[in-house]
């Protein structure tokens, strides 16, 4: 679970220090991906401890 937390700080201090265009459409794509994979991970835990 830390290493998501880590993966969004990394990509936040990507996103607040590029001035790059490239990077920055990639850090805010790489965060949309992350939320996508928290939200599929939290779900799966869920999942598993109801059933």
């Amino acid at each position: 679970m830390k290493e998501i937390l880590v993966g969004f700080i990394g990509i936040g201090l990507l996103h607040i220090c590029s001035k790059n265009e490239k990077l920055r459409s990639l850090a805010f794509y790489g965060t949309k991906a992350m939320l996508i994979v928290t939200a599929a991970y939290l779900l799966g835990v869920v999942i598993l401890e109801t059933i």
